[in-house]
């Protein structure tokens, strides 16, 4: 699923558009935790430096 996820978008990072490596991470659109799905139109494809930053962006947007 990770591959096809990342050529369905052209092997590019689904935040920054920066050309993919093989470092790169999928995550959830919308997190599950907030109602999300494994459906591959739920995944993305990051650049390790997106993904972070989505992490840490989700991180305090949930901190009380």
């Amino acid at each position: 699923m990770k591959k096809k996820v990342a050529a369905s978008q052209g092997w590019r990072c689904g935040n920054c558009s920066a050309l993919l490596d093989e470092t790169y991470e999928v995550d959830h659109r919308l997190a599950l935790y907030r109602g999300g799905s494994n459906d591959e139109s739920n995944l993305v494809a990051l650049c390790p430096n997106c993904h972070r930053k989505k992490t840490v962006e989700e991180r305090i947007a949930t901190q009380p």
